[in-house]
């Protein structure tokens, strides 16, 4: 399998992508009610409330891999920890930024 093909070339895409679309909606009025499919246009209140959300998601995403995947002990507990550590900073960041905006205003 070649890992530059699996694994690095959609990581630069999805990086390129978050970069174009956050320079795009940096200014543009952030979103507090309704139903928002891009998470770009959310206020910081919001962006936390779906990252405790995909908490579940995460979850049956890991279960899935560990029931179709051939994988090893090792890589079962390091995805483990990746995806932790990934949903963590994510409602951290969100909670902060929330607060940090929400003594501004």
């Amino acid at each position: 399998m070649n890992i530059l093909q699996f694994f690095i070339v959609p990581v630069i895409v999805v990086l390129i992508v978050h970069v174009i679309m956050s320079s795009i909606y940096k200014d543009a009025e952030k979103k507090d009610k309704g139903f928002v499919f891009n998470g770009y246009k959310l206020s910081y209140r919001r962006s936390f409330i779906r990252s405790i959300w995909a908490i579940p998601f995460i979850l049956l995403l890991y279960i899935a891999i560990y029931w179709f995947g051939d994988l090893t002990t090792n890589e079962y507990i390091a995805i483990g920890i990746i995806f932790m550590l990934l949903a963590l900073s994510d409602i951290a960041t969100s909670y902060v930024k929330w607060k940090k905006n929400e003594k501004k205003a």
